[in-house]
């Protein structure tokens, strides 16, 4: 296996919102005596790359191969195409596309990247394991019908100028020019293993809403994808598409998801611009998706409407289902199937912050989400993918930034422990879920690097304070949170290292081991000494920070009851309901359950009163929302003053998501691997919340799939052959047999 670094490019040019620069097509022809036995074709592209052979599509999922920082690194995707060449004349044809590697935003600095450049492509063709072809000057170009594409703008297309037949033998390509050789990037070159992006599901509209001069389509759900268009256009007829999360007065309003400071007047952000060739004619975006549950299409005659008009096609990385969770409870039902819906539309190669304006893979989001992910779906071919992005975005000193991939941007804002924590949480749940060590050997040397940055953090009071809070807490402005930054940062720093002492020592990492026990033996004192009062209330007085120091290990014994018991006091003097952040959500439902209250977690979820989850689903929210201040009716459609309310807040985020671990873990009873000594152990410690009297919950674990049916206190659980399975309930364990185990509880 070959990864090139020959590369090319078209004209060189950069696109821009100013200066458009359509997608170059590229091809070559090529002639064989003989079909070779085996043919391997490895290719790469910044940033994205279409793939044709002999006229076939052969392009293993959108947004191939993947967005990274190349300076960083630099993903390959394999191919076997031996059942694609023929003897004779054959042809390999590309179209190229910008990704992050070109953007014209001014934000997170990707605009004044050093790595930014006009698309180009590496490729290795193997043909009975000799090199045959790298890319050179015999390679030509045109412009292609793509007059414009920006991952997050969006795509213009002008179907006049399709070129059809380019990637077949013996096309006219005598009028296109010779590209040229392209700067190699800097980074490591490694084979991209992540499934990748497939259309999951096809939605047709369930409304169409028509004004004059538009058609707004709903598709029902809050969403990721790109848009199929079937038309039977009249040449040179101008379509507008434009998609979002809400419609106001029938229209997409893209208020919450558009950068006011950075898109042009006018311009059309997360939109598809066409143009017919007139005739039949289908059309999906290459280079771009989009995260909505809205479509307004200007351009339209009344005749071209229809049902079939405009298909949204849900795409995400396609990561095997593995767990889930029902109840008799709709709200419960509906948490889940948002869950999964934002996860799945916030996984486009990486863990995603969210599917329209941003399209980041912030770390903290991924931390906060590792456990459910792995939970619901197939992870781990996923999570190693981008830890290597991770460990390459680390700077000498240890430090890592809020996104990854980045430029330069989010190691002085937007990171810090709770943040970082990515870096550990990963790879700890692949280890405890699959019970594989890979991820920790491959991130190690970044552990203690890391480790090593936060000794170097660490106040003379044994404290540390450089990141971000309880991001999104509910019921403060201007990241006024109730517990102190300080409180949140020592703590996720005591809970890493105790991790990460753990994870090195497995791999027999000894001397990093001893510097996280070291460390979090000196946060611990630290916090405890600085950060908690003589009667155990910790600092700020708030849910999320005393939860998460019980939650983490900090009190035992009769002063864990004592912390707990301050903790039950605030939920009551906040109005018996939650008031936290995403670093309480991750905690607070958790250990109330744990501690015997899992009537009061149940009833701060799905209370129907402001705030709750269930809140977000009585004002019409089909996904998980970045936030709980705005009470919003995300329903179609929303009034002025809720259009308002919406202000740069996404209705699609995951880092909510730990809600489903809690439903499967705590509600379902299933809890995978708890002593971390193997992944095929099961151990099911199952409560009995009230007005909760049917709830099923499974997981497919190493060894298959071990499920709970509780109807009232009948339990009926699954094992899988192969899998370790205990009941633990009323104080005594059972060992439960392969099969059905039926129990009264």
């Amino acid at each position: 296996m070959i990864f090139s670094d020959k590369f090319i490019t078209a004209s060189g040019k950069m696109n821009s919102f100013r200066a458009h620069v359509n997608a170059p097509l590229i091809r070559r022809e090529f002639y064989l005596d003989a079909v070779p036995k085996c043919a391997e074709l490895t290719i790469t592209a910044l940033g994205f790359y279409e793939l044709y052979l002999n006229g076939q599509r052969l392009t293993r999922g959108l947004l191939s191969p993947g967005i990274t920082n190349p300076d960083q690194l630099i993903y390959y995707d394999r191919y076997d195409v031996t059942p694609h060449l023929k003897k004779g004349g054959n042809c390999l044809a590309l179209m190229l596309g910008n990704g992050m590697q070109n953007t014209d935003f001014r934000v997170w600095d990707f605009d004044k990247a050093p790595f930014r450049s006009a698309p180009k492509t590496a490729l290795a063709l193997e043909l009975d394991g000799v090199l045959y072809m790298e890319c050179d000057e015999r390679f030509k170009w045109e412009p292609s019908p793509i007059t414009f594409d920006d991952l997050r703008g969006g795509e213009w297309y002008d179907a006049r100028l399709k070129k059809d037949g380019f990637s077949l033998y013996g096309y006219d390509d005598s009028d296109w020019q010779n590209c040229t050789p392209a700067s190699t990037p800097k980074g490591d070159k490694v084979l991209s293993i992540i499934p990748p992006i497939q259309v999951t599901e096809r939605l047709k509209p369930i409304k169409i809403y028509r004004g004059i001069g538009y058609h707004t389509f709903d598709f029902g759900v809050n969403t990721a994808g790109i848009i199929e268009l079937k038309l039977k256009g009249i040449k040179g007829q101008k379509l507008v598409m434009q998609v979002g999360e809400v419609a106001y007065k029938g229209r997409v309003s893209q208020r919450n998801i558009t950068f006011r400071w950075n898109v042009l007047p006018k311009y059309h952000f997360q939109a598809v611009k066409y143009i017919s060739g007139g005739g039949a004619e289908e059309y999906t975006p290459s280079f771009t998706y989009f995260g909505g549950r809205y479509v307004t299409v200007k351009g339209l005659l009344p005749h071209q409407v229809s049902e079939d008009t405009l298909t949204f096609l849900v795409m995400n990385t396609d990561m095997k289902n593995k767990g889930g969770f029902e109840s008799d409870s709709a709200v419960l039902n509906k948490l889940q199937e948002y869950t999964v819906r934002s996860n799945k539309a916030n996984y486009y190669h990486f863990p995603t912050d969210c599917p329209h304006r941003e399209k980041n893979g912030w770390t903290g989001d991924a931390a906060l989400s590792a456990e459910q992910f792995t939970l619901n779906h197939d992870t781990r071919d996923a999570f190693v993918n981008w830890l290597r992005a991770v460990v390459h975005a680390q700077k000498e000193n240890g430090q890592l930034p809020g996104i990854v991939p980045t430029s330069d941007w989010g190691y002085d804002w937007g990171s810090g422990p709770n943040w970082d924590n990515a870096l550990f949480e990963l790879p700890y749940v692949l280890y405890r879920y699959y019970g594989d060590l890979s991820a920790i050997k491959e991130c190690s040397g970044a552990m203690v690097k890391y480790l090593s940055y936060l000794k170097s953090k660490i106040r003379a009071n044994g404290t540390v304070e450089y990141g971000l809070g309880d991001w999104c807490q509910i019921g403060v402005k201007h990241r006024a949170f109730d517990t102190p930054v300080e409180v949140t940062d020592t703590l996720c720093c005591i809970e890493l290292t105790r991790k990460a002492e753990f994870m090195l020592s497995l791999i027999g990492e000894s001397c990093g081991a001893t510097l996280a026990r070291e460390l979090n033996a000196t946060l611990r004192k630290g916090f405890l000494e600085h950060l908690v009062s003589d009667d155990l209330e910790v600092n700020g007085k708030a849910q999320t920070g005393q939860a998460m120091a019980i939650h983490y290990g900090l009190f035992s014994g009769s002063d864990k009851l004592k912390a707990y018991a301050h903790l039950l006091r605030y939920v009551e003097r906040d109005g018996s309901a939650m008031r936290i952040g995403v670093l309480g959500n991750r905690v607070l439902f958790r250990l109330l359950a744990d501690m015997g209250d899992v009537d009061l977690a149940l009833k701060l979820i799905t209370q129907d009163k402001y705030p709750s989850f269930a809140h977000w689903i009585t004002t019409g929210c089909t996904a998980l929302k970045e936030d709980f201040t705005h009470t919003q009716n995300a329903a179609a459609p929303v009034s002025k003053k809720d259009l308002n309310s919406l202000y740069e807040f996404s209705l699609n985020h995951h880092f909510w998501g730990d809600i489903s671990a809690f439903m499967i873990c705590h509600l379902g009873g299933i809890r995978v691997n708890p002593n971390l000594t193997d992944p095929s152990e099961i151990v099911i410690t199952h409560c009995i919340p009230k007005g909760l009297e049917k709830v099923r919950a499974y997981y497919d674990s190493v060894v298959g799939r071990v499920e709970t049916i509780r109807d009232g206190r009948r339990l009926k659980v699954i094992v899988p052959k192969g899998a370790k399975v205990t009941l633990n309930y009323g104080g005594s364990s059972v060992v439960l047999r392969e099969g059905e185990n039926d129990i009264e509880l």
